[in-house]
């Protein structure tokens, strides 16, 4: 069955035998508005992105807390947060858990190195540090096969990762990806990149989502 990383806890039995499909919306297009559409059923979480400050440039925030606020006074009310590039240290988790998050998804372990993952406290005692081992991206970057018995056979708590331009492209590689980049915010050209030829992330995500 489906479940939400905010109602993961230390416990196996809040996350065993469950799916966390989370997706980082960063490269969506702003062509399509959703985030005012989504079900309750659904989780927001926040998606920091901290690289524009650690280039020397202060768009968002002249240091990691302003940027944090920035985010988080657009979409309040967040508990879980992935930054972008998974970017983190003592002094951004300190604050997350200082202005109440409760799930930090900022680590990622890929399921080839046989490890299973499950959550621990973060030492302040008042956030969980959530895991995941499998992202899109990533899986491209490996250029290994798609197989889903490699997510719904894994031990450890089963948190994966999709990103909507990969769905939308269906992206299979990530020179596909490099090629489709300039035209990530002209809907029009895009199109012209949509992998319909061979089996990729979409529909990798369409046939997990049949077999739950």
């Amino acid at each position: 069955m489906f479940e939400l990383i905010k109602n993961i806890e230390i416990e196996e039995s809040t996350w065993k035998d469950k799916l966390f499909i989370t997706s980082d919306i960063d490269w969506a297009s702003d062509q399509t508005d959703l985030i005012s559409d989504i079900p309750d059923d659904y989780e927001i979480g926040l998606h920091p992105n901290f690289n524009f400050l650690l280039e020397g440039d202060f768009r968002y925030g002249k240091n990691y807390k302003e940027i944090i606020d920035y985010y988080n006074k657009l979409i309040p009310n967040c508990t879980s947060i992935r930054s972008h590039s998974m970017t983190q240290n003592t002094n951004i988790l300190d604050y997350f858990s200082k202005i109440g998050f409760t799930h930090d998804v900022n680590h990622f372990i890929p399921n080839l190195n046989c490890v299973n993952l499950s959550p621990w406290k973060y030492w302040q005692n008042k956030m969980l540090k959530v895991p995941y081992f499998w992202e899109d991206d990533i899986h491209c970057i490996y250029g290994i096969e798609y197989n889903i018995d490699n997510i719904f056979n894994y031990k450890g708590i089963k948190v994966i990762d999709f990103h909507p331009i990969h769905i939308f492209l269906n992206t299979e590689n990530l020179e596909r990806y490099n090629s489709a980049r300039p035209y990530l915010q002209d809907y029009t050209e895009l199109k012209q990149f949509v992998n319909t030829s061979t089996y990729g992330t979409r529909d990798f995500l369409v046939d997990i989502i049949k077999s739950v």
